[in-house]
């Protein structure tokens, strides 16, 4: 392989390890909320619908997936 095309392999793969950093800080993210979550709504006593965190989970995919395209 010549030099260009290292070169252009190279900035991929940087580019591409940008993308997955920032979704795993987003999964970081998302998991934190969801203990917190998870540790109110045992605080009070109640369950969570899962129509709420199917809801949620699901807006946040959007946003993670709009941001890497």
């Amino acid at each position: 392989m010549n030099k260009p095309g290292q070169k252009t392999v190279f900035a991929q793969i940087r580019s591409q390890r940008a993308a997955l950093a920032k979704i795993h800080a987003e999964a970081e993210d998302l998991e934190d909320h969801l203990v917190v979550l998870e540790a109110r709504v045992r605080d009070i006593g109640e369950r969570i619908p899962m129509a709420t965190v199917h809801r949620r989970i699901g807006t946040r995919h959007k946003h993670i997936a709009n941001a890497i395209r």
